[in-house]
C-alpha cells in the first residue's frame, strides 16, 4: 500500500536525489517532498501543517508518514531537530540515514523515539526492506558497529561509550566534533555547570583526564572518523 508522504533532509543534492528516484521507482508515496538543511526542514513541515490543518484536524494524522533525517546537518544537531520535528508532528516515523554509525547518539535517538537507521550505500533491497519495516511500525537498524553496541546493552555488557548516559553521549559527540562548553550550552540549553558535570563524568567513566586523551579513546574505539 503508497503511504502518503515522506520529507528527506540531506545537505547532499544528490542524495536528495537518489532517493527520490529510489522511492519513486518503487512506489512507496504520493508526495515526496525534500530539504537540504533543517531549518528548511521545519518550515516544510510547519508550512504543511499550515495548508492541512482541517484534515489534520478530521483525520487525526500527521501530515507526513516518514521522515527520512541525514544525522550531521549544517545547521542543526541532529537530536535537537528530531525534537522540533516530533513537537510539530508527533506520530511521525523517523529513519537517520547516515554514513557513520550513530552509536554516539544512538540511546538518545532512541528514547526521543526514532524508528530506524540506515547506513548510506546500502543496496536497494536492504532499503526497501527498512522503509517498509518502518512504515509498519516496527524498528530497523542496520551497521555492525551499531548492532554490535545494541546487542552490549542488551545482555548488559557495561563498558566504555555502554556506561554512558544519553546525555552524556551526546555531549561526548559534540565535543569530539570540536564544540565548546559555550556552545554545547547553547545547542542543547543547559547551564555551562551542567555542561562542565557532565564533561567530568564522561572523562571518569571513559578513564581519561584531558581532550588529548578523550580524542585518542574515540580514535582507538572508531568513534571519529580518520582520513
Amino acid at each position: 500500500m503508497t503511504a502518503k508522504s515522506v520529507l528527506i533532509v540531506d545537505d547532499h543534492p544528490i542524495v536528495i536525489m537518489g532517493l527520490k528516484s529510489f522511492l519513486n521507482r518503487n512506489k512507496l508515496f504520493k508526495c515526496i517532498y525534500s530539504a537540504l538543511n533543517a531549518t528548511e526542514a521545519l518550515s516544510i513541515i510547519r508550512l504543511k501543517k499550515k495548508e492541512q490543518k482541517e484534515i489534520i484536524s478530521k483525520n487525526k494524522t500527521d501530515i507526513f508518514d516518514l521522515v527520512i533525517l541525514d544525522i550531521n546537518l549544517p545547521d542543526m544537531e541532529i537530536t535537537v531537530l528530531i525534537e522540533k520535528i516530533l513537537a510539530e508532528i508527533p506520530k511521525v516515523k523517523i529513519l537517520i540515514l547516515s554514513m557513520e554509525s550513530p552509536i554516539l547518539y544512538i540511546r538518545r535517538l532512541l528514547e526521543l523515539g526514532i524508528r530506524g537507521f540506515v547506513e548510506k550505500g546500502v543496496d536497494d533491497n536492504e532499503m526497501l526492506y527498512a522503509i517498509n519495516t518502518i512504515l509498519n511500525n516496527r524498528k530497523y537498524f542496520s551497521g555492525e558497529d551499531l548492532l554490535e553496541y545494541m546487542t552490549c546493552r542488551t545482555i548488559g555488557k557495561e563498558n566504555g561509550i555502554n556506561t554512558l548516559s544519553s546525555r552524556e553521549s551526546e555531549i561526548l559527540s559534540l565535543l569530539l566534533k570540536g564544540k565548546s562548553v559555550t556552545e554545547i550550552c547553547n545547542i542543547l540549553h543547559l547551564h555551562k555547570s551542567s555542561i562542565g558535570t557532565y564533561k567530568s563524568r564522561i572523562f571518569h567513566k571513559l578513564g581519561v583526564k584531558n581532550m588529548v586523551e578523550l580524542y585518542q579513546f574515540a580514535l582507538v574505539e572508531k568513534l571519529v572518523k580518520t582520513k
